[in-house]
């Protein structure tokens, strides 16, 4: 019975999302179903993270059971068969959940935008012989701007959980989900937008997209 209840789940799932997504979203969502490993796996996953979760006094409002949402975020994920990264963003002692969604995406904002800037700006160190300090700015200003445009438009929502602090007030953690072919298309854009803003030389430029790209394989968190 449990299993059927399962199933029943996932279909219920698939549904919804393809639903409530963009059109490219959900060809994305239909050309990517999980194997039963994979699914298998995020079961134990979700069920692992969501006894974590509670233990520590995290809930959520959502009707369905917070193993299964986990689940289902999971299985969005490239470790678990999908092409997304993670985002995870926090607030603290916020008044309402409602605030405290707001500001958790804020935060995931901020964590991906100091990403970004870090790594790019270590990959102009390694350059810095060939590449001027005003062209230096210019570049890094015109590729955290354009990548966060991207970002702001692509990043998902997954799932939220809060939990009650003393004062009556909240702490709010928000999931979150970015696809990362498109994330990575976006800062291959954006370089090739930045380095022609700050005239870098081709072959400047092409050093620069071959750092940021191995930088980003070196740097960016597993999920």
């Amino acid at each position: 019975m449990r299993k059927i209840q399962f199933l029943l789940a996932i279909w219920m799932f698939a549904i919804v999302t393809c639903g409530a997504m963009p059109a490219y979203a959900q060809a994305q969502v239909q050309t990517q179903v999980p194997t039963k490993a994979q699914t298998k796996a995020a079961e134990k996953a979700g069920k692992a993270r969501a006894k974590a979760l509670k233990k520590e006094g995290w809930m959520t409002d959502s009707a369905e059971p917070l193993e299964i949402i986990i689940m289902h975020h999971l299985l969005k994920t490239d470790n678990y068969g999908g092409t997304g990264e993670e985002y995870v963003g926090n607030a603290q002692a916020v008044k309402n959940i409602t605030l405290g969604g707001r500001m958790a995406r804020s935060d995931a904002r901020t964590q991906y935008a100091d990403m970004n800037k870090a790594i790019v700006k270590g990959r102009i160190n390694d350059s810095s012989k060939s590449i001027s300090d005003e062209q230096a700015e210019a570049f890094v200003a015109t590729y955290e701007t354009m990548v966060m445009q991207e970002f702001d438009g692509d990043l998902r929502q997954s799932y939220t959980i809060y939990r009650p602090m003393k004062d009556g007030k909240y702490e709010v953690r928000v999931y979150f989900w970015l696809d990362a072919d498109r994330a990575s298309q976006a800062r291959i854009k954006a370089l090739q937008h930045a380095a022609a803003e700050a005239k870098l030389s081709q072959e400047v430029a092409d050093s620069m997209s071959k750092f940021i790209k191995d930088g980003f394989k070196k740097e960016t968190p597993a999920n």
